[in-house]
């Protein structure tokens, strides 16, 4: 996950000059005949920082220290009501 933040964390710094953070900033992909409806410069924005932000908390020593056990492993879980 680290490796594949930095490289977004990257390509994001590159591109977001061609997504203005902008609601009336409409991106044109080509899909107004799916009826999709229409990303803005300001929808792309929102995602990134939710991502960014994302990235800045699950690399601190805390949370990497949080992560790394249960990920050695799967986690077994039984719920209550199914344990004999």
């Amino acid at each position: 996950m680290g490796a594949r933040g930095s490289d977004f964390a990257n390509k994001w710094t590159l591109l977001s000059a061609d997504f203005p953070d902008d609601a009336a900033e409409l991106v044109e992909d080509g899909r107004d005949a799916e009826g999709i409806s229409r990303l803005t410069g300001e929808d792309i924005n929102a995602t990134a920082n939710v991502f960014l932000t994302l990235l800045s908390t699950i690399g601190t020593p805390e949370a990497q220290a949080t992560i790394s056990k249960p990920c050695v492993r799967p986690l077994l879980y039984t719920p209550v009501t199914q344990q004999p």
